[in-house]
Parts: C-alpha cells; sequence; structure tokens
C-alpha cells in the first residue's frame, strides 16, 4: 500500500463506523505506512474479525503502541510492545 493509500486509509479509520467497514470489507493482510507526523503505522487486519494498529511512538522509537479493534471497530485495548515482536 503506498504512503498515500495508507494516509487516505488514516483518516477512514477515524470512526468506529469506518473501522467496522474496514474490518468487514478489505482483505485480511498487512498494511503499512506513516503518519501525518512520519511515524511508522503497520495494520495487521484479520477480515471480519479484527485488527491490530501497531504506531510508532515519538518518544519511544523501539517501542509500539498496540490499539486492538474487534469486528465491530470498538476498541478493546491497549498495549505497548518492543520493535522486532508483532512484526
Amino acid at each position: 500500500m503506498n504512503e498515500k493509500t495508507m494516509k487516505e486509509l488514516g483518516r477512514k479509520l477515524d470512526t468506529q463506523e469506518a473501522r467496522a467497514e474496514f474490518i468487514r470489507e478489505a482483505e485480511s493482510g498487512i498494511y503499512g505506512g506513516k503518519t501525518d507526523d512520519g511515524l511508522e503505522v503497520q495494520v495487521y487486519l484479520d477480515k471480519g474479525i479484527g485488527m491490530r494498529v501497531f504506531i510508532e511512538q515519538k518518544n519511544q522509537p523501539r517501542w509500539w503502541e498496540v490499539i486492538e479493534y474487534d469486528s465491530e471497530g470498538y476498541q478493546e485495548g491497549v498495549t505497548y510492545e518492543p520493535r522486532g515482536r508483532g512484526e
């Protein structure tokens, strides 16, 4: 996925309804790119099940913030993992 598409995806995933639609309709896989601030993002999507969003931490670049969403696009939890795990 190119950087422009990832930015468009990020804008589309800012609501619960949009996340639910993405989880329901996009193909399972790993999507990656950068935020508007230049931070690395990886989205691990399980079609129809949920997704995990890994966001590089600005002040701790060796760590990911990991946000988990259920099939309806609701946040289930946030964890932090060292980079290298989940990649």
